[in-house]
């Protein structure tokens, strides 16, 4: 690297003055500091958007965007999508204000989950970090609690439960299955026909149609929501 060539001063205070530039450059770093800190302290409770009243927070944004992606299953499809994107802040964003949505749905449904199933997928969310040391380091690197994480796969759980209830195992009838068989035929070719296939055709037709029925819905929730970016 070359070196920068030596410039010399075209201004130099007067001894009885050099302190007065001392203290001023002093202040000036301290006040420019102090407002600093208090700035990025502020930022990560920024309200990014507010969904019918419910306050979204760029700390919210930030730490779900990353924490999301070490999840095996997530029903909002951030998991597949998230690595592509190009603005994930506010893909991130939009992801959650369309998670609130149906958080409220499902309380006003009355849908929810037990401790015990929480609890249970938290331990798996856990487990899909090489090391549970990584997971905490993973946590302070975003600036997360265990608590905010353990609340997002409660949060994910019920979504799921709420997709489910859309399209009960119990609503759906042999015809569809059926028509599904004989639409998705070549799937399935070789392995027993529509009946030695049944449980793996109605699992494929859930898989397919609960997604859809959700979409659906939350476009329905969409047109109705106060959001307020």
């Amino acid at each position: 690297m070359k070196k920068k060539p030596e410039i010399k001063e075209t201004f130099a205070p007067r001894k009885t003055h050099r302190w007065f530039f001392a203290g001023l450059t002093l202040a000036i770093l301290v006040v420019v500091g102090t407002a600093t800190y208090y700035f990025l302290q502020s930022r990560p409770s920024a309200v990014l958007a507010r969904v019918n009243g419910v306050e979204i927070t760029r700390h919210e944004v930030d730490y779900y965007g990353y924490l999301s992606l070490m999840q095996s299953w997530d029903p909002t499809g951030i998991d597949n999508e998230m690595k592509a994107e190009k603005n994930i802040g506010a893909y991130t964003l939009q992801v959650m204000i369309d998670r609130q949505l149906l958080l409220q749905e499902a309380k006003k449904r009355g849908i929810s989950v037990s401790e015990k199933a929480v609890a249970f997928a938290y331990s798996n969310y856990i487990a899909s970090y090489s090391d549970e040391s990584d997971y905490k380091i993973m946590l302070k690197e975003v600036n997360a609690t265990e608590k905010e994480a353990e609340d997002m796969v409660a949060d994910n759980l019920t979504i799921e439960a709420l997709m489910n209830s859309l399209v009960p195992d119990s609503s759906v009838t042999d015809r569809e299955l059926q028509a599904f068989y004989i639409a998705h035929r070549t799937c399935y070719a070789g392995m027993g026909g529509f009946t030695g296939n049944k449980k793996q055709v109605k699992a494929d037709y859930l898989a397919d149609a609960r997604p859809a029925a959700l979409n659906k819905l939350l476009a329905q929730l969409t047109k109705t929501a106060d959001i307020r970016k």
